[in-house]
Formats: C-alpha cells, structure tokens, sequence
C-alpha cells in the first residue's frame, strides 16, 4: 500500500531570491536539514526537529546538490554556478575548504568505505578523494 506524504508545516527562511531550491539531506545525529537553495547560492540549515531555520551557509553559487556523509561527519554541496564543492562541519556548519570539481557539479554520491565521493557533473563523472585531511581546493 503506498504511503502519502502530508504537509506539517511551513518553515520560514530569510529573505532570499524568488527561485528554486534543490536535493537536500538530513544528517541524523543532530536532525539537521542541510537543503541546497540555488536561486540565493546558499545552503540552508534547518532544525529538523524542531522545525525552525538554524543558519545560511554563503557561497555555494547555484547550489544544487547536498549530501551528509554520516558515518565521517561531512556534509558535501555541490556549487554548480562556481564549479566547486564545499566541504562542510554538520555540527558548527562551518566550511571546512571548497574543491574545484568540474564546470557544473550536481549530483553526489558518497562511498564512505574508500571515502570517495562521486560528483556527477553535466558532462562528466568524476571520482575525488576526501578525508578531513584533504588540503583546499
């Protein structure tokens, strides 16, 4: 039997461009929500929770794509308008270092055994080694 999904409520967010959001994840120690907002360039952290807006974290030009890597504690957004990936802290939000990835990077797959990440970009695959200790891109 299929499942419905029904509205809870609303959450409201700063002030932003009118456009579109895209793929968001939730990292399950805290119930954060980490949600690509493309149309400000940002990520938007939500309290899953308690369902409140927590912070905007800047600098993720036509952000499009957010990714929690639960087991390593990191959270990975795709800047597809920079051809970046920012590399997130999901306790404080901080950016942890930005890696030049491809000319438009989107969507991300996380292979934690080998600590690979995906990145699928509009005219390429490719793989990109990450740890914590991975310098800045």
């Amino acid at each position: 039997m299929a499942s419905k999904l029904a509205l809870r409520q609303y959450i409201p967010l700063p002030p932003h461009p009118e456009g579109d959001f895209d793929h968001g994840d939730v990292y399950l120690e805290s119930g954060r929500v980490f949600v690509a907002n493309t149309a400000a360039g940002t990520v938007e952290v939500i309290d899953g929770e308690h369902l409140r807006h927590l912070t905007t974290i800047p600098d993720c030009p036509e952000a499009s794509g957010v990714l929690c890597a639960q087991e390593d504690a990191l959270i990975f957004a795709a800047a597809r308008g920079a051809g970046k990936l920012l590399v997130i802290d999901p306790t404080t939000n901080a950016i942890l270092r930005t890696v030049a990835v491809g000319q438009k990077p989107n969507g991300l797959a996380w292979d934690g055994r080998r600590k690979h990440l995906l990145v699928a970009d509009a005219g390429s695959i490719c793989w990109w080694p990450m740890s914590r200790t991975t310098p800045h891109g």
